[in-house]
């Protein structure tokens, strides 16, 4: 609330590189692990979530996503953990705008539209998630 609305959009912008940068399966793999399932779109939320938690948090989980066993506690679900795009509300009360008026906010970093991710795949199955992440798996699982 204390930027103006040129530096909200230059932060949106920075935040959507870092939410671009986590476009992996090996992190993909956590939020399915954490969500019991995570879509597109629960991925965007998990990874607008995961910026929002800070650079230590941000570079630990892109190096080794299991360290996200320190993070969420229990049985989280990642509609609890979104996060998604601060910045474009914050932007709309600075100027007195309303919900209706979102499609104004100048943002252009998308969603990372017709890419996959570059590193290999994960499986959806429960014994490759309980292998690749276990520190993750006995949060959530056990």
């Amino acid at each position: 609330m204390k930027l103006d609305p040129d530096q909200i959009v230059s932060f949106n912008e920075w935040f959507g590189r870092f939410v671009r940068e986590a476009f992996l399966y090996r992190l993909w793999g956590a939020a399915w692990l954490i969500g019991d399932g995570c879509s597109d779109d629960g991925f965007w939320d998990f990874r607008c979530w995961l910026v929002a938690r800070g650079e230590h948090t941000y570079r630990r989980a892109l190096d080794d996503p299991d360290s996200l066993s320190e993070v969420v506690t229990g049985k989280a679900r990642l509609s609890a953990l979104s996060f998604s795009n601060p910045a474009m509300f914050v932007w709309a009360e600075k100027l007195g705008k309303n919900e209706s008026d979102l499609d104004e906010f100048p943002q252009s970093w998308g969603s990372n539209p017709g890419e996959t991710p570059s590193d290999e795949p994960f499986l959806e199955d429960g014994g490759y998630l309980r292998e690749r992440y276990p520190k993750l798996w006995k949060v959530v699982k056990e």
